[in-house]
């Protein structure tokens, strides 16, 4: 038995009992509501051909992007400031602009696999 075969028994046992609350309106999703709701997203990502390949595709180019901008950020904000000082004080004004660039690219492209 796998861990999502484990995961979709729990719920299913405890179909009745509520899995999300909203405390501000009060409403309630159960768990039988919420698998549901997971099943009918996973058929129209299906549908468009998405795959669990394609989920780690999308978690792992999130993780470098992040990686990378957690790199950039201090040069990209001392250039936004002011890009002469900054390059004074030592920052790769054009080493940094084509990494952001490249980040950007590698975020919004839409890889397709044929």
């Amino acid at each position: 038995m796998t861990a999502n075969d484990t995961l979709i028994e729990g719920i299913t046992r405890s179909d009745a009992h509520p899995a999300l609350l909203d405390p501000s309106t009060g409403d309630v999703v159960t768990y039988a509501q919420l698998a549901d709701a997971v099943h009918r997203i996973a058929s129209q990502l299906a549908g468009t051909g998405v795959g669990p390949g394609d989920v780690v595709l999308i978690a792992s180019v999130a993780a470098l992007g992040f990686g990378a901008l957690a790199l950039l950020w201090r040069p990209l904000l001392r250039i936004v400031i002011h890009e002469e000082m900054a390059a004074v004080e030592g920052v790769p004004v054009l080493a940094v602009r084509i990494g952001f660039m490249v980040l950007l690219a590698v975020v919004v492209a839409r890889p397709t696999f044929d």
